[in-house]
C-alpha cells in the first residue's frame, strides 16, 4: 500500500473519538425533528414561510445563505411549499421529489439532496463536490466507476455507492458517513 493512502480504519476511529463526531448527533436529530418543523412551516402564510425558511435551512442543513437565498428569491413560494409539504408529508415519490427540487431555479444537487436527506428520514445522502473529493481521496479505484452526478439516475449511482461504503465500513447511517467524509476532507483527514 502506498504511504500516501489514507488508512480509512484509523481515520474512522479518529473521527469517532473527535469533536467532529458531534455533527453525527446533530444530523440525526435533524433527520428526526426536521419533518415536524417542516410540516408546521408549510402551513404558514406565504410571507411567514418565506421569512422562516432560512432559519429552518440553517438549523437542519449545511446549505449556505447564498444558495438558499437564490432559491427563495427566484421561485414562487407556492412551488417551494408544495414540494416540501408533499416530500415531508410522505406523499411524494423520491424520484419526483428530486426532479421537482432540482427543477427549482438555482437549486443544485447540494440543495436538492439536503432536503431529500431530511424529508426521507436519512435514507438519502447529501451530495456535494467536497464529498466527491473525499470519496476520491479514499477510494480512487472505486470512483473511476461512478459517473458524475447530474440527474436522479446518476444520483442513485452515487447513493448506492455510499450505501455500500457505509455497510462495508461499519457506519451506522448515511449521515455518519456524510459527516466523516465532510469533516475528513475539510480537515485533510486530521480529526481533533
Amino acid at each position: 500500500m502506498p504511504d500516501d493512502r489514507i488508512n480509512i480504519w484509523f481515520a474512522i476511529e479518529d473521527f469517532r473519538a473527535s469533536e467532529s463526531y458531534e455533527d453525527v448527533v446533530w444530523q440525526r436529530y435533524g433527520i428526526l425533528h426536521a419533518p415536524i418543523e417542516a410540516m408546521r412551516l408549510v402551513k404558514e402564510s406565504d410571507d411567514e414561510f418565506k421569512a422562516r425558511l432560512p432559519h429552518f435551512l440553517e438549523k437542519f442543513t449545511m446549505i449556505q445563505s447564498k444558495t438558499y437565498e437564490d432559491v427563495i428569491q427566484n421561485n414562487p413560494v407556492k412551488a417551494i411549499k408544495e414540494v416540501m409539504a408533499k416530500a415531508f408529508g410522505g406523499d411524494l415519490d423520491p424520484k419526483v421529489c428530486f426532479e421537482r427540487l432540482k427543477g427549482l431555479s438555482y437549486s443544485g444537487l447540494f440543495f436538492t439532496s439536503s432536503i431529500m436527506a431530511l424529508a426521507y428520514g436519512g435514507q438519502f445522502i447529501v451530495y456535494s463536490d467536497g464529498l466527491m473529493t473525499a470519496l476520491e481521496d479514499l477510494f480512487p479505484w472505486l470512483m473511476r466507476r461512478i459517473p458524475s452526478v447530474s440527474d436522479y439516475g446518476s444520483y442513485l449511482d452515487f447513493q448506492h455507492l455510499c450505501e455500500a461504503i457505509a455497510e462495508c465500513y461499519g457506519f451506522d447511517s448515511l449521515s455518519e458517513l456524510h459527516s466523516f467524509l465532510w469533516r475528513g476532507q475539510d480537515s485533510n483527514w486530521e480529526f481533533r
